[in-house]
Order: structure tokens, then sequence, then C-alpha cells
């Protein structure tokens, strides 16, 4: 029996922090019901009965979005006030939701959602969001307060239709921001330095959205992609980003429910990429440079819209959401890298508008070391010789760091003290392609937030 009556979906969203860590990492669902009561659901294997207390007694109008703070051990959600149009946030720390509270002093109604993105190179976290004639704005977090918001672009005739989306780009330790410039449906993009943001551009001429562009990381390629429908949903788009230029491919023939989402599997080490196809759940790896086959998520359930992704760090498997558009409930599905478990509802209850993920520690989290890099050369010993890879990296800023383990393609292979930047891995093979992790520890074996980098 649902404990939320008179309730209705229309949008399931899910989306996990590309970047994860040891096992005491947790996703953390956070949905609204019809009356705009926010609630949350930790997953743990799969989804706990949503019985948390609603999130700061807050209302949300639309949509909320969920980032986790390295630095601060907190997961932040932010969301649209039901009855002002106001920006409002709360903290999660590890058991309760903080009250809710507006992150500007003074009155600001915004017209999308506000999205926030975490740069672990600069210890701040950056929401992206418009105003209502559709102006796009920024503000920045740091030591538990927001910055007032700003204009993103100073070209007065850039809009933004609805989301900007942003993620993280390790390589640059910049942001990246992406949106539907909205009077011709432009695909935008602009880049966060930490100061500025640059004008926003286009990705490439004669390139169009219809409604959103998202946009991920991808380690494999060590660079950011973004996916989006054009051409009335019936083109399936997605751009690759070098840190310099886009290079943009197309999928035609595909009907696409509305966006598409991304998420990197870390098991399968490959981004793959769902949505929903002529109302069945779909999904289509990237491998290549290029996306490949859609293929079926589960093609007895009915999607309203949207299929959301994540990688869930404990059972390192990639995981898909959607509503279920013929009993109303939010739907999981489980992909272990060939194939997707039977669909399941989360309880029984139904979320209004959306569930949004992100990965919170127990404990607290120790940040990545920096800089990561990778190196391979030969030791020669006469008759023969030997690949090593040497890691290097600059010293996480947490305290409490024991030392570092380092993890090649999901197997520890070795560890180094707490003031060790460097570990070699001997006997490699040359030409493999390996996802190496550095991760810390404290003096309780608790593992924070690993670097990454792939060698090939």
């Amino acid at each position: 029996m649902s404990r939320f009556t008179s309730a209705s979906l229309m949008l399931v969203m899910f989306s996990i922090s590309h970047v994860f860590a040891g096992h005491e990492f947790k996703p953390i669902a956070t949905f609204s019901i019809n009356s705009g009561t926010i609630y949350s659901s930790v997953y743990d294997l799969g989804f706990l009965p949503a019985t948390a207390s609603p999130i700061g007694e807050g209302k949300v109008s639309k949509n909320i979005f969920t980032s986790y703070n390295s630095q601060t051990g907190e997961t932040i959600a932010t969301w649209i006030d039901k009855d002002t149009n106001f920006p409002y946030f709360s903290i999660f720390d590890e058991t309760n939701w903080g009250v809710s509270q507006a992150m500007f002093t003074e009155a600001f109604q915004a017209y999308s959602e506000v999205y926030t993105t975490y740069n672990p190179s600069t210890n701040v976290t950056v929401a992206t969001f418009s105003n209502t004639e559709q102006v796009p704005y920024y503000s920045v977090y740091n030591n538990g307060i927001w910055t007032e918001p700003q204009v993103l672009s100073q070209d007065p005739s850039i809009t933004a239709y609805n989301m900007i989306y942003t993620a993280f780009d390790p390589v640059s330790g910049n942001i990246v921001g992406v949106f539907n410039g909205n009077n011709t449906n432009p695909v935008l993009y602009t880049v966060y330095n930490g100061t500025t943001w640059t004008p926003p551009t286009q990705i490439a001429p004669d390139v169009f959205v219809f409604i959103d562009v998202f946009i991920s990381y991808n380690p494999e390629i060590k660079q950011l992609v973004a996916t989006w429908a054009s051409n009335n949903f019936t083109i399936f788009n997605y751009g690759i980003f070098d840190g310099t230029n886009w290079t943009v491919n197309e999928i035609e023939n595909i009907y696409i429910g509305e966006n598409i989402w991304t998420s990197y599997d870390y098991s399968l080490q490959k981004l793959i990429a769902t949505y929903s196809s002529a109302n069945i759940p779909m999904f289509s790896i990237f491998e290549n440079n290029m996306f490949g086959t859609q293929q079926n998520i589960n093609n007895i359930s009915s999607v309203e819209s949207n299929v959301n992704c994540s990688y869930d760090p404990n059972s390192k498997k990639t995981i898909a959401v959607w509503r279920n558009n013929s009993v109303g409930f939010p739907t999981v599905s489980v992909f272990d890298g060939l194939t997707w478990s039977n669909e399941e509802y989360f309880d029984d209850e139904v979320p209004t508008r959306s569930v949004f993920t992100t990965v919170y520690q127990e404990g607290g989290a120790l940040n990545p070391p920096l800089n990561l890099s990778a190196i391979q050369f030969k030791n020669n010993f006469g008759l023969f010789f030997e690949i090593v890879t040497e890691l290097n990296w600059v010293l996480s800023d947490s305290e409490g760091v024991s030392g570092y383990n380092v993890v090649a393609n999901g197997v520890k292979i070795g560890s180094v003290g707490a003031s060790e930047t460097k570990y070699q891995a001997h006997n490699q093979t040359q030409g493999a392609s390996v996802v190496y992790e550095v991760i810390p520890f404290d003096t309780d074996g608790n593992e924070g937030t690993a670097a990454t980098v792939v060698v090939n």
C-alpha cells in the first residue's frame, strides 16, 4: 500500500556522480510527491523504503538535483521552491537533511531547475540555472555559503531554454556547461575555469537540440561526451570534447523519448547511454569513439519519457531507472555488463516529478590525490625486458590520510604510505588498456575518493 496517495509520476531521473570510491559510498535518491514535499531514499543494493524525513520541509516546483562535496562530506540538494520560485537547498549529513534554506539573501526567481557540479580541484560546488527571462546564471558554494547569482554570459542575447547541465573535466580542472540556446535551439557550451565562463559558443554549425543537452566525463578516452536529441526527437546526437574542439556525430532514425543520459561503467570501462525509444527503455554503449547499436533494456516495460542511468560503486553495476508508464511506479533495472535484470519497483511509491541520486560516504570522505598521471617505460635485462607503468600524483589535501591503495581494472595491486607520491606497476602488457585508481585511506582502512587515469 502506497504511503503517498493521489500522486502521479511525470519523470524519473537517476544519476550518480562519475567519481566514485570505496565500499562505503552509497547513492541517495531524492524525489517529490504531488504536494511538493521532498523525500529521500538510500540505495543499498536496492532502494530502501522512502521513510526518511522530508528534506528540510521543502516544497519543490519541478525537480530536485543533488551533488556530493568530498571536501565537506556533504550531499547538497537544490530545487526551486513551489510557492516563490526561489532557489533553495538542504544539506544531508549522512543521517538527516538539514532545514531548507534560500540559496540567496536577495529575492531571485528562477526559470530552470538548479543543477550543481562539484569541482575537486578547487573544492567548490558550482550551480547553474536561469531566471524567469531565461538568462543563464551561476553561483558558487564554499564554506556553507552561496555567492549571490551572477550572470553567466555578458552577451544579453544568450538565453537558456531549460537546463544548463555541467560536468567536471579532470584533465583541465575546469567545469564545462552545455545548454539549449533557445531562440533557434543551437547547442551551446561554455567553460568555467574557477573565475570566469568563456562566451557561450555553438558546438558546431547547423547543430541543434530539441530539449536539453546532457554531458558527462568518459575516463576511457579522457574527454567529455555530450548527448542530445534533435529533429523532433528522431536523431541521436553526441559530441566529443577534447578540451578545445568538438567532434559531432549522429545516429538517424532513432526516436528519442526526451533526453539521453550517460554514465561511465567502471567495471565494463565503457560509457553507457540510456533513453526511451517508442516508449521502450533502451541503451547504447560507447566504443571506438562512437555509440553502438541501440538495444532493449526491457522490452516489456513502458516508459513515459526518460531513462536515467548511473554506476553503483557497491554492486559495481550500472543501474537504469524510469517511470513505468503502465502502473506509474518508478522502476529499476541493473546491468551486469551482459544483461539487464528484471524490472523492479521502488517499493510502491509514486514520486510526482523525478528521482535523482548522488553518492555520499558514511563517515565522511578523503579527497583524492591530485594531478594523477601515468608513464610507461621498458626495463631492459639483456635477453628480456619488462613494461613498467609509473603513476605519479600530488598528495591529497585531506587530513587523516594514512596511505594510498593502488587499483588496476578494479583489482588492488598495492599500497603506499601517506607521504608517497609514486607507484610502479611491473610486468605490464604493452598496449593493454588499464584503468588505474589511487585511493586514499584512513587509519581504519576507510577509503576516500579515487583519482583515475587510463593507460592504453
